[in-house]
C-alpha cells in the first residue's frame, strides 16, 4: 500500500511537471493542464502524507503479534 502511494506521488509529480512544461507551448488545452497540476497538488497534500503513518507501522515491527500465545488465535 505504501509503495503504491509513493509511486502515485511520483507519477503525479511527473504529470504536473509535464503539464507545466506544455502550458507554455499552447499545444494542449490550458484548463486541462491546470486540472492536472491541481489534481497533483491535491494528491501530494492529501494522499501522500498517509505514508508517514504506514512507515511507523512498518518500523514498529511485529513484537505485538509474535507475543501472542497460539491458543489466543
Amino acid at each position: 500500500m505504501m509503495l503504491g502511494y509513493v509511486f502515485g506521488g511520483w507519477m503525479m509529480i511527473k504529470s504536473a511537471s509535464k503539464s507545466l512544461e506544455l502550458k507554455n507551448t499552447g499545444e494542449l488545452d490550458e484548463d486541462f493542464l491546470n486540472a492536472k497540476v491541481n489534481t497533483s497538488s491535491i494528491y501530494l497534500s492529501s494522499i501522500l502524507p498517509k505514508i508517514e503513518s504506514l512507515s511507523s507501522i512498518i518500523l514498529k515491527g511485529d513484537e505485538d503479534i509474535l507475543s501472542m500465545k497460539k491458543n489466543w488465535l
